[in-house]
Parts: structure tokens; sequence; C-alpha cells
């Protein structure tokens, strides 16, 4: 259920930024605090007017992130309905 929520919540967030996000991309360790995102296709289009307003001198042209491990506190992992 948690995790679900969680999807949800990323899916909702990343979504401007990442192609095809899916369910199999996240791993939860709900009593460790860790968040795992695997194989992030990144939209170029979109980080790069991210990169752009923030005066970053960079472009992206295609990207991949296979795995990134979010720490978080347990307190933070509380979802309302």
């Amino acid at each position: 259920m948690i995790r679900r929520k969680l999807y949800n919540t990323l899916k909702e967030t990343l979504k401007d930024f990442v192609f095809g996000f899916n369910e199999k991309q996240v791993e939860v360790g709900l009593f460790s605090g860790n968040i795992e995102l695997k194989d992030l296709i990144i939209k170029p289009t979109k980080l790069n007017e991210v990169l752009e307003k923030q005066g970053i001198p960079f472009r992206l042209k295609a990207g991949m992130i296979a795995h990134i491990q979010i720490k978080v506190s347990s307190l933070i992992l509380t979802f309302e309905d």
C-alpha cells in the first residue's frame, strides 16, 4: 500500500522529467528508509529548460540514471489518503 502511494507520488512528480516510469523501477525499504529508483530514462527537453532557467551552461542530449538511492526519515513516509 505504501509502495503504491509512493509510486503514484513519484510518477506524478517525475512525469515531465522521465520517460515510461513504472512501478518496477521503485524499491522501498520501509524500515531502512531507503527508496531506490532504477533505470530512469531522462527527458532532455524538460531538464534542459530547468538548466537554462538556472543559468547552467549545460545541455543534455540523452540520459539515463541506472540507480539512485534516497534515504528518508521513516516519519516522512507518512501519507494522507
